[in-house]
């Protein structure tokens, strides 16, 4: 074989593998950081459990996760970014209700995208949420509150996270039942609440009780009820509402990741399998006992379910309220 052939076909194998190597980097997934989209701003539970989650996941994962906060809309905004990256698996949206299941809050806002955009990875969490008012505060439990309130028509103050969102419906659940006069103010998220009362901005606020579990253990915020079965193991001084004579049924927001539709169902299986082996991690687990969620693994057919469940509820509130 002469020197020229020996050369060329030198050249080819070369290019063959070079190429070879280039087709297994495709096939391999992840080969770069993923995002992971979170409808709320930072400090807030679901930010919070996907920084924990960031915190493990590339031990599982091979690539870093990196946090992207989204916030506004109760929700939309984030899920409207989601459905808009390509569905090759490096894009997840983290979202409670309202930005998982647009249609169901298109009541309050109109969103360009709908849950038939998204494929579901699994469920992550629960958050329970209350009423927090600051701790130098006159009112020492919900029945003193409502008491004032309704002396004084017009003049509290109260903060949620958008129209529609479900704890602006709580909150409306409440001044409905009572015949409350109240001034609401919107915000993007707990964290933005919490400062707010805490600066003499607002009078209350509903928040979700991850974001607020520190205020509430270090002595500056009081929460007046809480939005749970049963009043919680790590704030266990705090009635619900039921207990107070205040419920209408509200479910517990679930928390669930997806993917925009379209996305390989192979790499949605690597997603999967890396988030729950980093929910089921000591470390994890370690690090989340510091927040307030209640981390509950479910596949996608059980957020699914949730999904369903929020519906078959929330249509029953939306008629208690005389929202079309």
């Amino acid at each position: 074989m002469s020197y020229a052939v020996r050369i060329c076909m030198g050249l080819i194998l070369a290019f063959v593998a070079l190429h070879s190597s280039a087709a297994l980097a495709e096939e391999q997934f992840p080969n770069k950081p993923v995002t992971l989209i979170v409808q709320f701003p930072p400090g807030g539970g679901t930010d919070m459990t996907a920084r924990a989650i960031a915190a493990v996941i590339p031990k599982y994962l091979g690539q870093p996760l990196t946090i992207v906060n989204k916030p506004g809309g109760a929700g939309i905004i984030a899920g409207d970014a989601l459905v808009k990256s390509e569905p090759d698996g490096y894009t997840v949206g983290a979202f409670v209700a309202t930005g998982a299941d647009p249609e169901l809050f298109s009541p309050f806002r109109k969103a360009n995208y709908t849950l038939e955009d998204m494929e579901p990875i699994l469920r992550v969490a629960f958050d329970a949420y209350g009423l927090v008012v600051k701790a130098d505060a006159p009112w020492k439990s919900l029945t003193e509150f409502i008491d004032y309130v309704k002396a004084n028509p017009g003049k509290v103050s109260w903060g949620h996270q958008g129209i529609g969102h479900s704890y602006h419906l709580r909150g409306m659940s409440i001044i409905k039942e009572a015949g409350l006069k109240m001034n609401d103010v919107a915000f993007r998220g707990t964290a933005d609440e919490i400062v707010a009362v805490l600066g003499g901005k607002i009078d209350s606020a509903i928040v979700s009780t991850a974001g607020s579990r520190s205020f509430l253990e270090a002595g500056k915020l009081r929460m007046l009820a809480v939005q749970h079965p049963t009043r919680l193991p790590y704030l266990p001084d705090i009635p619900t509402f039921k207990e107070q004579g205040h419920d209408v049924g509200f479910p517990l927001h679930y928390t669930g990741y997806f993917v925009p539709k379209g996305t390989p169902a192979e790499r949605v299986k690597i997603l999967h399998d890396a988030f729950k082996k980093t929910l089921e991690d000591p470390q994890f687990n370690e690090a989340i006992k510091k927040g307030g969620s209640d981390i509950l693994y479910g596949t996608p057919e059980d957020l699914m379910e949730e999904v369903e469940k929020m519906r078959r509820v929330y249509r029953d509130v939306f008629k208690s309220l005389g929202i079309e």
